[in-house]
């Protein structure tokens, strides 16, 4: 509480002397597409508006954007190139910025040994590339924001992080709207059933396919939504072009192919059962989102935010990760004992009030943005030998990290043409 006030008390007096920190904005994307990197950093600039002046450095092909006071574009230049990298980092240090924050950059990940300001770094994905991003050069990282502890701990080994207030674990916020959890939900039938990860391999797709394909042989009543892209990965060593051809035609199970967000938020809000068994995760707004309003969540065993949510507030179901007949008991668990979960949505409802709070992830925000500012940088001049040596570590990590995702897709592959050619067969 201590803690909070401080930082409500600074927030005040900043706009009390009209002082407004510098704030650059290193990231992937600004502009809005549904979800993702775009919206956490538009949430960020509106928890900020009116203490924080904010530049951005993005690898969009923009020049200006509303409320923004500079853009730099880095689309279509190198950014592993030592004179690009020298520019920018001269137009920044020029600048003098209280604060970097790096969400989702790959030419700041590079950069930060060079920059001036002290930087605060989000890692977006408990592991993978965008785990790279925020803690690759991370000796040169005021702070880095994880999404999950499971993210703290994996940033810790894999960067060698030894100062253990580095890392600090803050949870995606959810807007909640009502104030009663609507009680009409638990006592709907069909209870519906929401899947909201497309054919994201990370999110299993394959996995929920091969439970969906058990589940329809069922005499069960149930809704099945299936939201996102139907294009499989991997499609052109494919025997089917999209994943609603891996099963057969089945009136209880809905393709709903790429809709605008606010269609998908109405059909998770509706979710009785939402499934997200995730091989891995940040702190998924799809799962908050469906929890403001009460659901049963179902998730994997897998270590993320996902399932750590579920453990820290005890509700939901956890399944073993990619394991469909762990999934598919569950499921028939929930439908046919529907009474016995009903607890969960309010636990759920609960919880995105008390933990997952805009006001708590915004005082957090601030906290580590102060922190950040108060810390001396440690720099290095951006000469040729530093920063060939700084991007072929960084061009090996990428490396492995592509290896990895197309393994991932590869054996996804197999299993859709599996479910393909058994389709048909009980």
């Amino acid at each position: 509480m201590l803690r909070r006030n401080e930082n409500l008390w600074l927030a005040a007096t900043m706009r009390f002397y009209n002082y407004y920190m510098r704030i650059l904005l290193a990231t992937s994307a600004i502009v809005p597409k549904g979800g993702g990197i775009a919206s956490y950093n538009q949430e960020l600039i509106n928890a900020f508006r009116g203490i924080a002046d904010f530049s951005v450095l993005t690898d969009e092909d923009i020049r200006e954007y509303v409320g923004i006071d500079k853009v730099y574009s880095t689309f279509n230049h190198d950014c592993f190139s030592i004179d690009y990298c020298k520019e920018i980092v001269g137009c920044i240090n020029n600048t003098r910025f209280d604060v970097i924050i790096n969400s989702g950059s790959l030419l700041m990940a590079i950069i930060a040994p060079y920059v001036n300001a002290p930087i605060c770094s989000v890692s977006h994905f408990v592991d993978g590339i965008l785990a790279l991003k925020a803690g690759f050069n991370s000796q040169y990282i005021a702070r880095i924001i994880a999404l999950s502890n499971y993210g703290k701990q994996h940033l810790e080994k894999r960067f060698s992080i030894s100062n253990k207030s580095c890392v600090k674990v803050v949870y995606n916020f959810v807007h909640t709207e009502t104030v009663e959890l609507d009680q009409k939900k638990i006592t709907k039938r069909p209870m519906v059933i929401v899947y909201p990860g497309g054919t994201s391999v990370k999110k299993s797709f394959d996995i929920v396919m091969k439970a969906l394909k058990k589940l329809i042989k069922t005499k069960l009543d149930f809704r099945f939504y299936w939201l996102g892209g139907t294009t499989l990965p991997s499609a052109r060593f494919c025997l089917a072009s999209s994943c609603d051809k891996l099963i057969k035609y089945d009136s209880r199970v809905t393709f709903t192919g790429r809709i605008p967000r606010e269609d998908a938020i109405r059909i998770m809000k509706s979710s009785n059962i939402f499934l997200l068994p995730s091989r891995g995760e940040g702190c998924p707004m799809t799962l908050l989102e469906a929890m403001q309003d009460g659901c049963i969540p179902v998730v994997s065993d897998a270590k993320h935010g996902s399932r750590e949510i579920l453990e820290d507030g005890d509700f939901g179901v956890i399944v073993r990760n990619e394991d469909e007949n762990s999934l598919y008991h569950a499921l028939c668990a929930i439908l046919e004992n529907a009474d016995d979960y009903a607890i969960n949505y309010q636990k759920s409802f609960e919880y995105t009030r008390r933990v997952l709070s805009e006001e708590k992830w915004r005082n957090s925000m601030l906290g580590i943005i102060n922190d950040c500012m108060a810390m001396r940088k440690k720099m290095e001049s951006i000469n040729e030998k530093h920063f060939r040596a700084n991007t072929r570590l960084i061009k090996t990590e990428i490396k492995k990290e592509r290896i990895a995702t197309i393994f991932s897709s590869m054996k996804s592959c197999l299993i859709c043409n599996w479910l393909y050619l058994t389709r048909y067969y009980d």
